[in-house]
């Protein structure tokens, strides 16, 4: 496979940063669901 030791360590931390895109993705859309909430309350106050 990958016999240079910086290549191996690149790879490990693209993998790190893939896990973490990843949890990001799936925080912002729990995070995304209530702040898309918020704003449709005013409307539906204010007709």
């Amino acid at each position: 496979m990958i016999s240079c030791p910086v290549a191996s360590v690149l790879y490990s931390k693209g993998k790190e940063e893939g896990r973490r895109k990843k949890e990001e993705e799936r925080g912002k859309r729990e995070e995304g669901y209530p702040r898309k909430k918020k704003p449709s309350f005013p409307v539906d106050i204010h007709p």
